[in-house]
Formats: C-alpha cells, sequence, structure tokens
C-alpha cells in the first residue's frame, strides 16, 4: 500500500493567519517652534509598513485646528495618495497603498498666525492592518 502522507504539524493547520500588525503613523510639524507670525510649516505624515503584505485602502483625515490652513500653494509631496486643499482647513488620504515593508509620506505646507495650535490625534485605517493613531502635535508661532 502506499505510504500515508505526512501529517502537518497541529498548531498551523485550520489555524487563521495571525493579523497584521499596525502600521507606524506619526504626524509632525517642521519646524514646531521658534517660527514668527505669519509663517508657513510643514506638516508631514509618515507612514511605516513593516509587514511583509501590501496594505491597500489606507484612509486618514487631519482637520486643522482653528487658525491653520493649508498653504496657497499646498506644494504637496506624497508617496502615497494624500490630497488637501489650498486654504482648507483638512489634509486627508484616501485610498492610499503601500508596498510591503515600505515607508511613504504625505506633507502639507500650512499657513499660521501668532498663536499656539494643537493638531489632534488621527487615525489610520486600512483593509488589511489594524487602525493606528498618531500622536498629537503642537505649532508654536510667536509674535514678529
Amino acid at each position: 500500500p502506499p505510504l500515508p502522507s505526512p501529517n502537518p504539524s497541529p498548531s498551523i493547520v485550520g489555524l487563521p493567519p495571525a493579523p497584521l500588525a499596525a502600521p507606524t503613523f506619526t504626524k509632525s510639524f517642521n519646524p514646531a517652534s521658534s517660527v514668527v507670525a505669519p509663517v508657513t510649516v510643514t506638516v508631514s505624515f509618515t507612514i511605516v509598513n513593516s509587514s511583509g503584505v501590501q496594505l491597500t485602502g489606507l484612509n486618514f483625515a487631519d482637520s486643522l485646528p482653528a487658525g491653520l490652513f493649508v498653504a496657497t500653494p499646498p506644494n504637496i509631496t506624497n508617496t502615497c495618495g494624500g490630497s488637501a486643499v489650498a486654504g482648507g482647513s483638512s489634509i486627508a488620504l484616501n485610498n492610499g497603498t503601500l508596498a510591503a515593508n515600505s515607508t511613504c509620506a504625505v506633507t502639507v505646507q500650512v499657513s499660521a498666525s501668532i498663536g499656539t495650535y494643537i493638531n489632534p490625534p488621527v487615525t489610520l485605517t486600512s483593509n488589511q492592518a489594524p487602525p493606528v493613531q498618531s500622536a498629537p502635535v503642537t505649532l508654536v508661532v510667536g509674535a514678529p
């Protein structure tokens, strides 16, 4: 009779794949302080996918605090599909894609007058990984 096929390890048979780790998601202002009004600074969102799986359906929406708005021109640079409208009050990433073991960034210039602006946490979602939040960031703009 034919020999039976080897039995695969029972620890992996029939179990669903482990969930992906959430990507790393950070937000920052550059410069974040020691700037004088009126000023244009860069806000950056960086996504690091350290999983071996491409992420699709990447989404976030950042509503800027009152007094902070997208510069004209916004000078957007992005490697994962972000968008912003000059003069607007939000920055978004809709249906972005990020390859396995890759990093992408969305940078947008924003304008501000005198004040302290606290930009709250933003949630990044995708089709494959659990949601992740950025930390809040603060921009301090002084008098000229």
